[in-house]
């Protein structure tokens, strides 16, 4: 044991150049790794493609993370991407983006939105078959991305609805109701606070008929349900309103331009009169008396041609 312990530590030392020099060691190859593809950089085709397996999943709350969308729909299929929307910040000179990493939000909005985007159009039944489920104590909403599924025959629009009510809360009330498919508070843009007005859709249209003539009183404040319409309709009644508003607009213009016309006139006849002396106003309304007693007797017949008339008929 002894000597082989000598003969080791006899052995010359080799440092790591030395080794590299006699037995180099083979280059690796670089992985090519998948760049991440931009939604602007992606052609008409692709993009459609992109929304016929994305879904849109609403009433969110607002803690919620990407793993647990991924769990949620692991059931459906392989999950491509996941972008979170609107997300409620506080004001600030900060980047939004910065905003929610910092978690600095507002409490406008209890609850966030997002759209889920599979690998295979496969997924998407399945997807939306998970409408309605809760998760995290609020019912999730899952529609496709370009809303085409909303029936407005079974919807009802909901007004005079306080700021502060979220749409579990709206969802919860109108239940007793029917089976609510989903519910969408009407928010802003910028700061996702409450506009007052939300859209409720029913399995049903005779779920809906009961929805609008219940009578629902939230924190004091009675509700105003009515059958909702279609986005098609309003956008007709708009352009409808529009044609009528340029049409008045240039009837207007055409009222004020004659207006305009006859001002000029007046003012240029006040000139020309202003300028002559009274002589000349005289003799102007003399010819003006005398040209009317012309035109009078012009008018009048003739009173001896027409008794000569009468004689020779006789």
């Amino acid at each position: 044991m002894a000597s082989a312990l000598e003969q080791l530590f006899s052995q010359p030392k080799v440092t790591l150049t030395e080794l590299a020099a006699t037995a180099p060691l083979p280059k690796l190859e670089k992985v090519p790794t998948s760049k991440k593809v931009k939604l602007k950089d992606l052609s008409p085709e692709e993009m459609k493609a992109r929304e016929d397996r994305t879904v849109f999943v609403g009433n969110l709350p607002l803690e919620t993370k990407r793993r647990d969308l991924i769990k949620f729909f692991r059931s459906c299929g392989p999950i491509d991407a996941v972008r979170f929307r609107s997300i409620p910040i506080v004001e600030s000179k900060l980047p939004k983006k910065a905003s929610v990493i910092l978690k600095k939000f507002s409490n406008a909005n209890e609850s966030i939105h997002a759209y889920v985007v599979f690998k295979g159009k496969e997924a998407l039944d399945k997807a939306l078959a998970l409408n309605g489920t809760v998760l995290k104590g609020r019912h999730v909403r899952v529609s496709v991305a370009d809303d085409s599924s909303h029936d407005y025959r079974q919807t009802v629009f909901v007004g005079n609805i306080p700021f502060a009510v979220a749409e579990e809360e709206l969802w919860q009330e109108f239940a007793k109701l029917g089976e609510v498919k989903n519910v969408r508070v009407i928010r802003d843009n910028a700061t996702q606070t409450s506009k007052g007005i939300a859209y409720i859709m029913f399995s049903t249209k005779e779920e809906r008929k009961k929805a609008e003539a219940a009578k629902i009183t939230i924190q004091g404040r009675e509700l105003r349900i009515k059958k909702a319409t279609s986005k098609y309709k309003l956008e007709k009644k708009e352009k409808i309103r529009q044609d009528k508003v340029k049409e008045f607009a240039g009837k207007r213009k055409a009222a004020e331009s004659l207006v305009e016309e006859t001002k000029t006139t007046k003012e240029a006849t006040f000139q020309v009169k202003s300028k002559m002396n009274t002589k000349d106003i005289r003799k102007e309304r003399k010819a003006q008396r005398q040209l009317a007693k012309k035109m009078k007797r012009s008018n009048r017949p003739n009173s001896k041609a027409s008794s000569k008339k009468s004689k020779v008929d006789a």
